[in-house]
Parts: structure tokens; sequence; C-alpha cells
């Protein structure tokens, strides 16, 4: 999960649609033309999705280009899916996304004024290689931070003064962070009635520029899609991105041996935005019969889970976004080892966790530094045994042990 804006040299192409191009955004259906006597609206835009059916993340705003007026207001609502998303804008974010764009076209080694400029942008997740679940995520772009007109700090959280967001913008602030988004959180930005057109970048703080949003301002003389537009152009975009991961989110589900599938991340069938977070249905074994899993990715194989082994990721007595402990550490199971050097890329590490009766908590725990992890584990008590990733709270499976 840990990502840098500054090695996703490979969007450029990306960048150059959502933040230059065409202003014609990828709405269809209604408008609603400006000029005198039109009122303001609100638009709306997804952060992330769920889906029908298997459970996923999507690196992605739904949808990821449109159109507003002087005076709207930008309405962002985040669903939060396992995969943290943050919402950040200003001039900074512009800057670091055209750097970012130039170091990609380029190639090589980056220029050390355009790294300058990407690194003036703190990120979620802490760069540090020894980061444990109190260090893991950086506070700067954890929390809330808005600044009109310097730049943010890069380890340490902004003032509390500095959280607070402003009743309105008008495009000429240094730096606007929501902060972690949690589910259903809503950021708006009511947009200033004398902000000049032009094209505002947006850009989550934990995948970077792989997953931007482009708002155009127009003048109020000009035809922008209406809200429920808008809306349609985001389901379309989901739609889309369904339609291309289906069969591989068909064939993880199809599974229905001893040897089973958790997670199927991007591959050359599945777009870099998608995430697809899902298990077998159902297993059927019989009693002392050993299961195997391959996980790959940010998943747990729990059983039996309490109620505070989720979310797994949390906001301490002070305030600071940690790690809890007890979705990422395994229960009644060894531990993951660490990576072998030069085991490959993604490491490949196995676990083989016995057999169980059934009773209490039992957990996988997480692979902490990712890649793939081969778990096996064999349930000596007849039954249905329901299991859940605890990093993704709509990945579940069951196990039927006869």
């Amino acid at each position: 999960m840990r990502r840098r804006l500054a090695v996703l040299v490979a969007v450029a192409a990306l960048l150059a649609g959502a933040c230059g191009g065409s202003d014609e955004p990828s709405t269809t259906g209604t408008t609603t033309t400006g000029g005198e006597g039109a009122g303001a609206q609100t638009i709306t835009i997804g952060i992330d999705a769920k889906t029908d059916g298997f459970a996923s993340s999507w690196s992605h705003f739904f949808p990821q280009k449109t159109q507003a007026h002087p005076g709207d207001t930008i309405e962002f609502k985040s669903t939060f899916t396992g995969e943290p998303h943050s919402l950040a804008t200003g001039s900074l974010i512009a800057e670091a996304l055209v750097a970012n764009s130039q170091i990609g076209a380029a190639g090589g080694q980056p220029a050390p004024e355009l790294q300058a400029v990407v690194d003036k942008v703190p990120f979620v997740f802490s760069e540090d290689p020894n980061a444990g679940p109190d260090t893991f995520f950086v506070q700067a772009a954890s929390q809330p931070c808005y600044l009109p007109e310097n730049d943010p700090p890069l380890d340490v959280a902004c003032p509390k003064p500095d959280q607070e967001p402003p009743a309105e913008i008008d495009g000429t602030e240094r730096f606007l962070n929501s902060g972690f988004l949690a589910d259903g959180k809503t950021v708006t930005f009511k947009l200033s009635a004398d902000m000049a057109p032009g094209q505002y970048a947006f850009m989550c703080l934990v995948h970077g520029p792989a997953m931007t949003e482009s708002v155009t301002v127009v003048d109020r003389a000009t035809p922008v899609p209406a809200p429920e537009a808008v809306a349609a152009a985001g389901k379309q975009e989901l739609d889309d991105l369904v339609a291309k991961v289906k069969a591989k989110v068909d064939q993880v589900q199809s599974i229905t041996g001893t040897d089973a599938r958790v997670g199927a991340t991007a591959t050359k069938d599945v777009p870099s935005s998608a995430s697809l977070n899902v298990v077998p249905k159902e297993i059927t074994v019989k009693a002392g019969e050993k299961v195997t899993w391959t996980v790959d990715g940010f998943h747990t194989i729990a059983f039996n889970a309490p109620e505070d082994a989720r979310p797994w990721l949390r906001f301490d007595s002070t305030g600071a976004l940690v790690i809890n402990k007890k979705s990422y550490a395994p229960a009644a199971s060894p531990e993951i080892p660490l990576p072998v050097p030069d085991s490959g890329d993604p490491p490949r590490l196995s676990v083989d966790a016995g057999t169980w009766n059934g009773e209490g908590y039992h957990s996988s725990g997480a692979p902490f530094t990712g890649g793939q992890v081969v778990y096996s584990l064999a349930i000596s008590k007849p039954g249905t045994y329901k299991y859940v990733c605890l990093v993704h709270p709509d990945m579940e499976g069951s196990l039927k042990v006869t």
C-alpha cells in the first residue's frame, strides 16, 4: 500500500487526460446553462465504490472529470472498502503533478528541481521500511490540513487551527488536504463566486497521480453537467471497470477444491485502479483435510473475529491515525515470516497453521510487507465456518467441513 509520487512516473498519460488536454468531462445527460438567474448546484463525486457480487477497492474518482460554475459546491463522498484514501488540492498539488509528469516523460534520474517539487507533498504511508503500527502513517497527510499560502509540514500534523476547512475556496490556495477519509465521510468545497475559470486538480495522498480528479471551472454562460448527469457518468465508469474484471472475479469465485485463492490483484486483465478483493464463496472439505489459500496482497483469513479487530486503521487517544494491531497480528496462528532476500517480486511466503478445532478467534494475520502468502489450515471439527478479511470489510467466504 505504500506509494510515492516520484516513482509513479508511468502515469504521464493519465495526467495528460486528468490535468490537461480536453476540457470536456466524460459526462452525459442533462445540462444546466449558466447566465443571469441560473442557480448554483451541488455536484457529488465518489471516492472509491462498492460492487455487487464481490468485494473490491477502486483507486478511482467517479467520475474522473467534470465541470462546474463559480458558486457551485463540489461534494466528495468517500466509500471505505479497506483501501484508505484522502483528498488534496491546491497549487502545490498542481505543481507536483506537473513535475511528476515531466519526470515520467524524461525517464532516468529525476532532475533535482523536479524532485524538489514532488518532495514537498506529504503522503499517508511512511517510507521507512522499519515503520511499525504506531508509525506506519504519516500524520502530516493523515490529518486534515488547510493552508492558504504555505507548504505543509512533512512529518507532523498541521496545528489544530489549520485543520479547519475554509468556508469556500477561490482556487489560489496552496494546500488543502482532507486527511484520511472514513466510510461515508464527505468533503465539501464551495467554489467562490469569483473563482477563475480553469482546470483544478485533486489527488489522493495514498495513491498519488494514479488517483486524480479534474474539475474544470467555466464561466456561467457555459453549460455544465447537472448533478444527475455527473452521477450517471460516475456509475458508467464503475460499470465499465467491473466489466473489465468480471472474468477474473468469476475465475476466483469458481474455486471449489482445497487450493483456494484470496485476492486478485492487478494483472494485464485488471486495471491498475482495481484491487479485486474476492474469495471463493464456499469451499467444502473433510475434517482434518488441509486447505491452502494463496493470498495476494494485504488480506487476512480470520475466523470468529471480535468486533474490535476492525477496522484495520483507527485513531488513537491522541487523535493520531495508527494500525489496529488486532487486524494485522496473527491469532492462534504462526507469525508470517519476513521475505527472504531475492525471493522474487512479489515475495512468496509460506505459513502452515496446522490443525484448528474451530473454537475461539483464529486469524492468519496480514503480510505487513505485502507480497504473496501461501497459508494452510485444517479444521478438525465438522461445521460451517465463515471467514473474513479484517482489512476489507466486504470480503468473506465460508469453509464447510464435513
